[in-house]
């Protein structure tokens, strides 16, 4: 059966992309470096992680040693698993969101660790007076 370009990705292989986009975007990388890591396009890599597109088994298994982390850690919380360990909502929500992962990357752009300590504490106090 052919596949219908208007059905919807398979929800463990959206799972198992947004799984790699967290982990990605925790590890401060674009998309185009996990690409060029792997031998892919970025674009390849946003299929992977819509769900688009699936994900074979070497590949899966390159991605994980380029991400840092083992293959299981996708797949934690998949819809139908038996996994018990699930990423608390919150944590992932904020792996995906544009708006942390853009402060991040300025974060990581200020070149004085000791500056960037400052404004890390600076942060968390403004947070605590929240």
């Amino acid at each position: 059966m052919a596949r219908n370009d208007k059905r919807k990705p398979n929800p463990v292989d959206s799972h198992v992309g947004q799984m790699i986009r967290a982990r990605r975007r925790e590890l401060g990388l674009s998309q185009t470096v996990l690409g060029d890591e792997i031998g892919v396009s970025f674009k390849q890599i946003q299929k992977y992680e819509s769900g688009t597109n699936r994900i074979g088994a070497g590949r899966l298994y390159e991605i994980s040693l380029a991400l840092d982390t083992d293959v299981e850690r996708f797949f934690d919380g998949a819809p139908g698993s038996a996994s018990t360990h699930q990423p608390p909502d919150e944590i992932a929500a904020i792996a995906m969101d544009r708006e942390c992962e853009n402060l991040v990357a300025a974060y990581y752009e200020i070149p004085d660790p000791q500056l960037r300590q400052t404004f890390l504490s600076l942060l968390r106090t403004i947070s605590e007076d929240e």
